[in-house]
């Protein structure tokens, strides 16, 4: 039978407490806590469905459990409506904790809220007396600007508009409560304390445009691009990435680049901890119609001179030159090009062939030589915002193959979506947003175009524009 109890070298002895109805939830958690743990050197996690302690057919589940209860020092507990209908969770493993918290005070008890809960419902008598998880940590947090300045607010993970944000959150507050005691996380009742007397201030409107909701909640696209960027970081970056995106010039697909290399990308790869940023971040132009190309290598040619141009101080340097550059420069780099769908076929076939034989004939990369390629292909303006563009099957064909033989690595990222009224709703409470409009969003909602159901990107920016500056 597998050990009962957890890695006695760990200074700190870590619990997931959590419903088999949320198992997933728990995988996605230890995968944070182990990365931590990791870092830390001197923490362990039991977790009774992964590695040494993973309960097997046979074993005195119910006897391993509580001698893991009984032996950990930091308990976190996935809250949720079925953690709490659980009599095991509830009244014996959540009993159990809060007896030890009151016991020791060294122990500690983090609540994570997979959804809104009534923290009340987490409550224990103890000695006597009933102890509520409500009074001890409960994450993820979110820091909102208020009149009174910057305030914390317990928001459960399925109120992330990307699930993966909120398990990075997870992930900073539980380690900031871990090394830093005497700068504990706010209580959600500390939290309440704290932002109940703001809500009747006025509140004022700090959002800039670049706060829009260019990429945040296209859900579809998002996916893909984080397959995409996991997949790319397992290799290293040692290839070019080529992003593929269809627009309308009112979907905005160069914001939506912006956004992508400074948000997403950025997110995502975890330049923050690296110590990186891109050194370059510049648009290059896609060959003209009237160029007239007759072959591949002279629409290469085409693309080394505009490479060059962007990446070489010598607009007229060769392409080794260019990489070269490049790479003394040691800094990630994002390019973009708008590639017209009207163009005609051939010639579109022919330049994007061009293009990626440069790309394919570059030296291996790294993290800090890291190359993005973005290119945006804009569908004519009367175009229905669902369909796909037409030289999509073009590309996506010459794509594959480029990828099938090692030159780059890639992804079709799909057609932009226009913005529905669940779109604007969950964008209230993105990122940089942080709540700041969700009192204003039914009225900025009704400022939008009447008679549809969805608006273009463009358009809703203009009327938040005009909200912005006027409220």
């Amino acid at each position: 039978m597998a050990k009962a109890n957890i890695k006695q070298i760990a200074g700190r002895r870590i619990f997931v407490s959590y419903c088999h109805a949320d198992y997933s939830a728990a995988c996605r958690l230890n995968e944070v806590l182990e990365a931590m743990c990791r870092r830390l050197g001197d923490s362990a996690v039991f977790l009774d469905c992964k590695g040494d302690n993973r309960l097997m057919a046979g074993d005195e589940w119910k006897a391993k459990i509580m001698a893991a209860v009984n032996s950990a020092n930091v308990f976190v507990i996935l809250m949720s409506t079925s953690f709490h209908a659980s009599p095991f969770c509830r009244d014996v493993e959540l009993k159990r904790m809060l007896e030890r918290r009151r016991l020791e005070p060294h122990v500690k008890v983090i609540g994570i809220a997979l959804h809104k809960v009534n923290l009340k419902d987490f409550s224990v008598e103890v000695d006597g007396q009933a102890v509520a998880l409500e009074e001890l940590q409960c994450l993820p947090q979110e820091l909102t600007t208020t009149a009174a300045g910057q305030r914390p607010g317990l928001k459960p993970i399925n109120r992330w508009r990307f699930a993966s944000d909120a398990w990075v959150t997870v992930g900073e507050q539980i380690e900031e409560t871990l090394l830093a005691d005497n700068h504990p996380v706010f209580s959600a009742r500390e939290t309440m304390q704290l932002i109940e007397p703001a809500l009747s201030a006025p509140k004022p409107i700090a959002i800039q445009a670049s706060h829009l909701p260019y990429l945040c909640d296209r859900g579809e696209q998002h996916d893909a691009l984080i397959a995409t960027l996991l997949a790319w970081r397992k290799t290293n970056f040692v290839r070019p990435l080529v992003l593929v995106t269809e627009g309308r010039t009112d979907d905005c697909l160069g914001k939506w680049v912006e956004r992508m290399g400074r948000q997403e990308i950025v997110k995502s790869l975890g330049f923050e901890e690296m110590g990186l940023s891109f050194g370059h971040f510049k648009p290059f132009r896609w060959p003209a119609a009237t160029a007239g190309l007759s072959s591949v290598e002279q629409a290469r040619q085409r693309f080394v001179r505009q490479l060059a141009d962007v990446l070489c101080p010598h607009p007229l340097a060769s392409e080794e030159e260019a990489f070269e550059a490049h790479l003394t420069r040691a800094h990630p780099t994002m390019l973009w090009v708008d590639c017209s769908d009207t163009c005609q076929a051939e010639h579109a076939h022919c330049s994007l062939e061009g293009l990626l034989a440069v790309l394919s004939a570059c030296p291996s990369l790294g993290q800090r030589t890291m190359l993005v390629v973005a290119i945006n292909l804009i569908r004519e303006a009367a175009a229905p915002a669902d369909a796909r563009a037409r030289l999509a099957t073009e590309f996506q064909s010459v794509i594959d193959q480029a990828v099938a033989t090692g030159g780059v690595q890639a992804a079709m990222l799909g057609s932009l979506p226009e913005l529905v009224e669940p779109d604007i709703s969950y964008w209230s409470f993105h990122d940089d947003v942080n709540g700041k409009l969700v009192d204003d969003i039914e009225m900025l909602t009704k400022a939008l175009p009447t008679g549809r159901s969805s608006w273009p990107m463009r358009t809703f920016a203009e009327v938040a524009r005009q909200w912005f500056h006027h409220h």
